[in-house]
């Protein structure tokens, strides 16, 4: 009905129909006869994210001053992290999500060694990183797109490097979780530099003084140190070491207690540097052991209970990367991984529970 409305004007006056005509036909070929319009050229990366306290060339999405007064939990470089665009996080764990993948899809790597599983208070989802923010000079964030060094990840990739200056400095840092030192120095008329760092997070004594540490009483600490040298003005090799370790202790009334200890240990050795003009290489030695135990005895709805479970993994780990510039718009880049790892396991679960067989009540075990 609406067509036959608006068409009953041109069938009243067929001039108007003419005339509609007459201007539809050379605007339909000056269309077809111009030349299709070219867009302008489109170049799609991966994004990056940066937080440093130096200029870098990524781009920067927050700054050190920025990073510091962000409202987080416990002092935790992770929480800062997860407010990037893209990132996801909940309240209970410092683990985040890019575009919906776990974060075991995510490479994190401090000044070259790659981190396993770097989270205090496992019993609780990883509550906190291991990561003291107080030593990091800036981190980098490539959320998809990245090449082929940084091996078998699908999300991201985490650099971070540690801070490197000789000026003597010692710094105490107290927040509502944990309280901390830091203290660096050089020598060698300043070609060396080191730098040590602990903290000691207390949620025990929190729950203790307000009255609540009858049922759960967990806590964390963790402390690195690292030595650096400048061989030559473009070469510097460095030494590392970095320890984290927790626990947690449960025990309520006509409940099995349980209690459950977490250690991670990190020691590595690096060398950056540039042998000749156009040839750079990094080389990272690095060796690593994470411990997992748990035990737990009791009862459980009044019947016997016992865990034991103990867990080990060492993983030796050796990489190497080389770039060499062959000309202004083409690089050269290589390199290799070579790692061993030996897992043991240890688990023994036991309890009892009640059943029914041919309509008789017994126990189960």
């Amino acid at each position: 009905r609406a067509g036959r409305a608006v068409l009953a004007p041109m069938h009243r006056y067929p001039f108007l129909l003419a005339g509609a005509l007459a201007l539809a036909v050379p605007l339909a070929a000056q269309v077809m006869a111009e030349p299709p319009t070219k867009l302008a050229e489109f170049i799609v990366t991966p994004s990056r994210f940066g937080v440093a306290d130096v200029a870098t060339t990524a781009a920067a999405t927050l700054t050190a001053a920025e990073l510091e007064v962000l409202p987080q939990v416990g002092d935790d470089l992770f929480r800062s992290i997860a407010r990037l665009p893209g990132l996801a996080a909940d309240d209970v764990s410092a683990q985040f999500w890019v575009r919906g993948a776990p974060h075991s899809e995510v490479r994190a790597r401090l000044d070259g060694v790659d981190l396993l599983e770097p989270f205090h208070l496992k019993d609780v989802d990883g509550a906190l990183s291991i990561v003291d923010p107080a030593t990091i000079r800036g981190l980098e964030l490539a959320t998809g797109g990245f090449s082929a060094e940084y091996g078998d990840r699908l999300a991201g990739v985490l650099t971070m490097e540690t801070k490197s200056d000789a000026s003597p400095l010692t710094a105490l840092n107290l927040s509502l979780t944990g309280v901390g030192a830091t203290k660096r120095g050089g020598f060698a008329g300043r070609r060396g530099r080191w730098l040590v760092a602990a903290r000691r997070g207390y949620p025990d004594v929190a729950l203790r003084a307000s009255g609540r540490d009858d049922d759960i009483s967990p806590r964390y600490y963790d402390a690195m140190a690292k030595v650096e040298y400048e061989l030559a003005p473009t070469q510097r090799l460095s030494l590392h070491v970095l320890h984290a370790g927790d626990g947690l202790r449960y025990v309520r009334t006509n409940s099995p207690s349980l209690s459950s200890s977490y250690d991670s240990d990190y020691g590595w050795a690096r060398w950056r540097g540039e042998v000749t003009p156009g040839l750079s290489g990094e080389a990272v030695l690095s060796w690593a052991r994470l411990t997992w135990n748990r035990n737990g005895s009791g009862r459980l709805d009044g019947f016997p209970f016992s865990l034991r479970d103990h867990r080990k993994l060492d993983v030796a780990t050796l990489r190497q990367e080389w770039s060499y510039q062959v000309a202004e718009p083409a690089i050269l880049r290589g390199g290799l991984e070579l790692s061993t790892g030996e897992a043991k396991y240890d688990y023994v679960l036991s309890h009892q529970r009640p059943g029914v067989s041919n309509g008789v009540h017994v126990v189960v075990t």
